[in-house]
């Protein structure tokens, strides 16, 4: 028997280790919060954060609820195999027959055990595969992570003798592929047992993350389980840099997962980056030109932050550090009077073609001013020796221009500013691009006042830190802190990144040649190798098998320059971005050009419209040498936007390389110059003169497809019978040019391009080319179309006719047709019989219109055999006395029939429609119809008002906004214009007349001077006369047009 002695003793000494054992925890609490001077060393943060349903307790099971439950918030994801999953409830009061309903319904031997001191309520989250293999999870909720942040996500898991589990973290965002990575993947197994398991997660510094929990039996890579697995009690919680590091470090590896979705530091960047060292002459020193000295004016140096005395620093604030692992110390300036001193640090260099984020944390108080940091560049060239004074600098000239840059934050203050997790330190950076062509030093400098302001109060400085970027993410967060520019060398072109110093950086481990900015790379054969980027020219290429290239003329050897490599038969091209030209413009663009070792390939400049080549300079192979290419533009009355084409192989696939650099476009070129220069290529936007082909010939010698117009046949007859295309009228017949010496050649028409387009066709067709880009039309302008054509041997076979009527009198004359969709403009069976006759479309644009223009042999219902030749196209915008005078000559010969005039293009095509070419004008332009019209008006309404008598009258409504009665509106406004501007004409050739004799009276003293000079006054006031009523028409017709809008707008809104 035991003694009550013996029991006494007993429960003393159990007393006494359970003291023990608790006063050994509360050391080891305390040595990680120990307090020194009366303040927290580290004072922990944590913030839990809600995440819907964390336990499974929703929905509340009961004793009707069907096992298992669909958990709320969560959602079931790649099932794989005979799977059974959802909440149960480990409570066995539950359910009569607790067992049976597990087995039954959950396919479950045994239920795990309850733990009441973990668990909030009984519910727990199961995947069950039974005895077969399976894969399956569940997704939590979006659990919001701020970036620059720690987080801990905690859950229990039990599983099976025989089951495997894990969870990860998974994301819709940026970080997807980061999260999808199986290592950052935890492997659970608990053998038949609870255990808690974590994420650790430091967010990213730059961007925020939504992000969610996997559950899985097995695993989202498809491996399969057996068995049950069950999850509860999850977490989610923030905490501070130290408290996150220091809690990680003391965990079970097996039962914890590192996350890191930051950007990697770049370690020991500058020397004592954290403060934790001491200072020295190759870290931090206090810079010379600071005005305050001594402790009566400033307190300045290194401050352990964990241990310090308020009378030494004269700072009557309880200051904390940053709450950084292991980062106790950080540079204080305290200015005890209004003053500025400031702390340089040791050089560091920024890598040549390389995206920077260099931050660091700042805490002010008692500021009556502000603090600044600056990053100062230390001037690459004219220093003979880089800062340790030892090393010799590659870029030394001393006669250099270049002044080294200083980059400034200034008005630092962390007044009001508010973050548990630093202890309040603020966040500033800078967003560095490196130099293009050189590496570069810098340094930092850490100012409380400046020598422009001063300032009186405390500065805290911590925790400096330099990562690397891609080009998104600096671009993307440059609005977040201050641009350090170091690659100001950069020449601004209209064409972006024109000389090629500016480059995407896609990764932060990206290699030479680098990605250019701006210019977008088409491989043709992706398969094939290739090497393609900007290489700069003062490397040596050779280790990448690229050949040696020189400098270009004159220029300066370290210099970049845009590469295309075809190291397989290939054909690849940069494309710019887009630019804009300047309508009614001469200009001009230039390209450095080398091409080496070509095999096949050949380099090529084309610039484009949309997807239509407007012109190219092709073949380009300069043996190793560069070589300068012009292309001269002359631009319409419309200014289209273009992309820029520098290729490889575009023409004829093959191997090589090819060079471009220096992309130059000027606007202010000279007519003069456009006309004298015989050597450039020539791209005239204000006309068509076949040039822009192609640079290989078709299937048939000295026939080129036109790059801007689309060759359609839309007849039923076989391509075979049609050879078309451009060709060279100065070449037909010979070696080199089109041959068919059944049929005369083109020539040409005097001061036109010598290139023509040819339509020819052995059997009937509708074979036609259309425009690719349109051409823009915008209302109250006018307008000329120009064309020569010339036919040779028409012809239709009589089985192809189509007649205009039932009667078949009247059948659709054959020939070649010209066609301006939208402003119903065309011509059709035209038949020139060999010569060469201009045809000309002037239109009176009543409303805007992009249309395209077609010229074909035949048309839909006049298919036609033979040839035709077009010669340059021209579109003009022209004057309302010039769309007079052109107009005025139909009135003057009813047989013109190489004349349209358009006095309304508010209409619609009908494309049912062939109108024959020898009506083809509008008769209201011709004002000597308008008699007979008017007698033909009378009496036809005489025959109405007859018939009217005798029928019953029918009421209708006319709107006086109808489509029918705008157009009215706008043809007598028109016919008024043409009417007011026919008799200027005819005053204007009066008032020159009367000059003439004027001019002889006054030189022979005449008598007849005064008579003369008051009839030429008098014409000139008839003149001013015809002006004030064209303005008074145009009043009125924008005020009717105006009113009967806004009728049609009031009545519409009140049906």
């Amino acid at each position: 028997m035991i003694s009550k002695t013996k029991i006494k003793t007993k429960f003393i000494a159990t007393m006494v280790a359970i003291f023990m054992l608790i006063s050994n925890i509360g050391v080891a609490v305390t040595s990680i919060f120990k307090l020194k001077n009366g303040k927290s060393v580290l004072e922990a943060y944590s913030n839990s954060i809600s995440l819907n349903n964390s336990n499974f307790g929703n929905p509340n099971i009961g004793s009707k609820t069907t096992l298992p439950a669909s958990p709320s918030s969560w959602t079931s994801i790649d099932k794989s195999g005979d799977v059974t999953s959802g909440v149960i409830t480990l409570d066995r009061s539950i359910y009569d027959k607790y067992d049976e309903v597990l087995k039954n319904n959950c396919k479950l031997e045994q239920a795990p055990k309850y733990e009441q001191e973990y668990m909030l309520d009984s519910q727990v989250l199961m995947i069950n595969a039974g005895k077969s293999k399976a894969s399956s999870g569940y997704k939590s909720s979006s659990i919001s992570m701020n970036k620059s942040s720690y987080y801990v996500i905690s859950f229990r898991a039990y599983t099976e003798q025989n089951a495997t589990a894990s969870a990860r973290l998974s994301s819709s965002d940026s970080f997807k592929d980061d999260l999808a990575q199986d290592a950052n993947t935890i492997r659970i197994t608990t053998n038949a047992s609870w255990k808690t398991y974590k994420l650790y997660v430091k967010t990213n510094s730059l961007a925020s993350v939504d992000a969610n929990l996997e559950l899985w039996l097995g695993s989202k890579n498809g491996s399969q389980s057996m068995g049950a697995v069950f999850f509860d009690n999850v977490t989610v919680t923030s905490y501070d840099n130290s408290t996150f590091t220091k809690m990680f470090k003391l965990e079970d590896s097996e039962q914890c997962k590192y996350i890191n979705l930051d950007k990697q530091e770049i370690e020991n960047f500058v020397k004592n980056a954290d403060f934790e060292d001491d200072f020295g002459e190759d870290n931090w020193k206090l810079i010379e030109t600071s005005n305050l000295k001594g402790t009566n004016e400033t307190v300045n140096g290194k401050i352990n932050l964990n241990n310090y005395s308020k009378t030494d620093i004269k700072i009557d604030d309880d200051i904390k550090n940053t709450n950084q692992y292991n980062n106790t110390s950080a540079l204080l300036i305290n200015n005890l009077k209004s003053g500025y001193v400031g702390y340089e640090s040791g050089y560091f260099t920024i890598n040549e073609k390389s995206l920077y984020k260099l931050s660091f944390l700042v805490k002010t108080g008692n500021l009556d001013g502000s603090a600044t940091v600056k990053l100062v560049e230390r001037n690459p060239y004219t220093n003979e020796y880089l800062s340790d004074g030892v090393t010799k600098n590659p870029y030394y000239y001393k006669n250099s221009s270049y002044e080294a840059q200083t980059f400034t934050i200034s008005s630092i203050s962390t007044s009001g500013y508010s973050n548990e997790a630093t202890n309040n330190w603020k966040e500033y950076s800078f967003y560095i691009k490196g130099n293009s062509l050189i590496n570069t030093e810098v340094n930092l400098e850490l100012w409380l006042g400046t020598s422009e302001t001063s300032a009186k109060g405390y500065a805290l400085f911590d925790h400096f830190t330099l990562t690397k970027l891609t080009s998104e993410e600096y671009s993307s967060n440059l609005s977040n802190g201050t641009e350090a520019n170091l690659n100001k060398n950069t020449t601004a072109t209209d064409f972006a990144n024109g000389t090629f110093n500016l480059f995407d950086v896609e990764s932060v481990d990206a290699t030479y040649p680098y990605k250019p900015e701006s210019w977008t790379l088409t491989t043709e054969n992706t398969k094939a190798s290739v090497v393609n980027g900007i290489v700069n020219t003062y490397n040596n290429n050779t280790s990448l098998g690229i050949p040696t290239i020189p400098a270009i003329n004159g220029s300066y050897p370290n210099n970049n320059v845009l590469m295309i490599g075809n190291l397989a038969k290939n054909s690849q091209k940069y494309t710019s971005a887009s630019l804009s030209l300047t309508a009614s413009k001469y200009a001009k663009i230039t390209v450095d050009v080398l091409t080496t070792e070509l095999n096949g390939a050949t380099a090529s400049i084309r610039l484009v419209n949309g997807t239509s080549v407007i012109g190219e300079v092709a073949n380009i192979n300069t043996n190793g040498a560069w070589q300068t290419y012009t292309i001269l533009i002359h631009t319409s009355y419309s200014a289209p936007s273009v992309t820029l084409e520098l290729g490889l192989g575009q023409n004829e696939q093959g191997t090589g390389y090819a060079f471009f650099d220096n992309v130059i476009y000027s606007s202010d070129l000279t007519e003069s110059v456009w006309t004298e220069d015989t050597q450039s290529k020539k791209i005239d936007l204000t006309a068509c003169d076949w040039d822009n082909i192609e640079s290989k010939s078709t299937q048939i010698n000295g026939v080129y497809n036109p790059f801007d117009w689309t060759a359609k046949n839309s007849g039923n007859t076989a391509d075979g019978s049609v050879t078309a295309g451009v060709i060279n009228s100065a070449k037909y017949g010979t070696a080199d040019g089109f041959n068919e010496s059944r049929l005369e050649g083109p020539n040409k028409i005097d001061g036109t391009s010598n290139n023509v387009l040819m339509i020819k066709a052995t059997d009937d067709v509708y074979y036609s080319y259309s425009s690719n880009i349109q051409t823009e039309f915008t209302s109250g302008n006018y307008y000329q179309i120009e064309v020569g054509v010339k036919t040779i041997a028409l012809a239709q076979d009589e089985a192809n006719a189509v007649y205009k009527d039932n009667s078949k009198k009247t059948v659709y004359p054959f020939g070649a047709s010209i066609k301006v969709d939208n402003i119903d403009a065309e011509f059709t069976g035209i038949n020139t019989n060999g010569e060469w006759k201009t045809y000309t479309i002037y239109i009176n644009c009543t409303a805007d219109s992009n249309s395209t223009i077609t010229l074909s042999l035949g048309s839909k219902n006049a298919l036609t055999k033979g040839v035709v030749y077009f010669s340059t196209l021209s579109i003009k915008n022209i004057d309302e006395d010039a769309y007079s005078t052109g107009v005025s000559k139909l009135e003057n010969d009813a047989n013109i029939d190489n004349i349209l005039a358009i006095g309304n293009t508010d209409v619609k095509n009908d494309d049912n429609n062939d109108t024959d070419n020898s009506t083809n004008f509008n008769w209201l332009l011709i004002p000597s119809l308008i008699t007979g019209l008017a007698i033909l008006v009378a009496i036809i309404c005489m025959i109405y008002r007859h018939i009217a008598r005798k029928a019953p009258k029918k009421p209708k409504i006319d709107k006086p906004y109808s489509k029918e009665n705008m157009k009215k509106l706008a043809d007598s406004h028109a016919n008024e214009l043409h009417m007011i501007a026919k008799q200027k004409i005819e005053l204007t050739k009066k008032q020159n007349n009367k000059a003439v004799e004027l001019n002889n009276a006054r030189r022979a003293k005449s008598d007849s001077v005064a008579k003369l000079e008051a009839d030429y006054l008098e014409i000139g006031k008839k003149l001013e006369n015809l002006e004030k009523q064209k303005a008074e028409s145009n009043q009125k017709y924008k005020q009717k047009v105006a009113e009967l809008k806004e009728l049609k707008k009031v009545e519409t809104s009140k049906r």
